[in-house]
């Protein structure tokens, strides 16, 4: 902003949507410093029993993964819930209000001009209740909500907001999303109507609608997430309570199998060595299921050992450990094999599940209770 004019000026980062120019978001920082770790929280209790099986009070929930891991084998994350997003737009609404006081009755013609072009500019992007495009309408709607804000000329206003971070949480939560309440993008150029009007009542009321029904549309997209990974297979409550780890979750058996166990109710530690398990658990996690993702090299004792006491430091214990880890890397007749791919072979393929098995056990021993599934492979067939 120019002190001497008052004028936002253009920096090189900025971008323009609907012929408008945006500031970057990295151009203000963050109004307050991150906050520190959380502790882990303690387990809820015990609400009731349904054929047998433990149900935790509250339904599922998004646990958030530690930032801590011995070796650096668990990289943090963190999924925020229904609740959580609620608060997000809950807070987006309460700073606008604050800009629209500030700027209500004051807009040029250009401004008010602007403003509209780029509330028109999120229309194409929803046809009644479907998303056309759910990531443009993403893109321009945060533009629409930025520019009352930069209108502002209220630094910390604007600080607070793009410390929300409005748009990288829709970004999250729409990815994959259709359904979009039929008012959200009509209601930008309503908005634009009462600020050209110059009606405060309206356009209070416009702005508290408007974050109810953004509410409406984030948990709808979370909602059929979770729907996503389920499948009609799908025994309702049969992990209900249990504390699952899969080795080899990323991909391939691994991941299909920790989605039907995140969609029968379970708690889930997914492990692989490839960063894709956050993403993962990312999924699980914006869909309001619980799912902890750790990297490990579990070829390795150390890996093995680390990953385990690892879930146990998180939620108390493991009830079941499934390991797919494994499959062969070359694909021939065991006579052709020089002894080198031979031992890489042993090691992707055998030594992941015995280092894990020997890692889990003493837990179970100790409980006197616990179920290992060791998944194998056809590849060994015509040896």
């Amino acid at each position: 902003m120019d002190p001497a004019t008052g004028r936002l000026l253009e920096v090189p980062e900025a971008r323009a949507v609907a012929g408008q120019v945006m500031l970057a978001a990295r151009e203000t920082a963050p109004l307050v410093a991150r906050a520190p770790e959380r502790e882990p929280r303690p387990e809820p209790a015990r609400a009731s029993a349904i054929a047998r099986e433990d149900v935790l009070g509250g339904g599922p929930s998004a646990e958030p993964d530690s930032a801590l891991g011995a070796g650096g084998y668990v990289i943090g994350e963190e999924h925020p819930s229904v609740q959580e997003s609620d608060a997000i737009f809950e807070a987006r609404q309460a700073l606008e209000l604050g800009a629209l006081s500030l700027t209500i009755g004051r807009l040029t013609t250009s401004q008010l001009a602007g403003y509209r072009l780029l509330a028109e500019s999120t229309l194409p992007h929803v046809d009644g209740d479907r998303f056309v495009d759910a990531a443009a309408y993403t893109d321009t709607n945060a533009a629409f909500h930025d520019y009352l804000f930069t209108l502002t000329r209220n630094e910390h206003l604007l600080q607070a907001y793009q410390a929300l971070g409005v748009q990288g949480h829709m970004e999250e939560v729409l990815r994959n999303a259709t359904w979009c309440h039929p008012r959200c993008a009509t209601d930008h150029v309503e908005i634009v109507d009462a600020f050209e009007a110059g009606d405060l009542d309206r356009a209070r009321t416009l702005i508290i609608e408007h974050a109810d029904r953004s509410k409406l549309t984030m948990r709808r997209a979370m909602d059929d997430a979770r729907q996503r990974l389920g499948s009609r297979w799908v025994s309702p409550g049969r992990f209900s309570g249990k504390v699952v780890l899969v080795t080899g979750a990323a991909q391939g058996i691994g991941e299909r199998t920790a989605r039907r166990i995140c969609a029968e109710g379970g708690r889930l530690v997914l492990v692989d060595r490839s960063q894709f398990v956050h993403e993962l658990s990312r999924e699980f996690g914006s869909a309001g299921y619980t799912a902890y993702a750790v990297t490990a090299d579990l070829e390795t004792w150390e890996g093995a050992n680390a990953m385990v006491q690892e879930a146990i430091g998180r939620f108390g214990r493991i009830d079941v450990a499934i390991h797919t880890v494994g499959g062969t890397i070359w694909a021939k007749p065991f006579h052709h094999y020089p002894p080198e791919q031979i031992q890489a072979e042993i090691n992707r393929s055998l030594f992941p599940t015995l280092w894990s098995c020997r890692a889990i056990l003493p837990h179970f021993i100790e409980r006197r209770r616990g179920t290992i599934v060791n998944v194998s492979s056809v590849a060994t067939r015509g040896l």
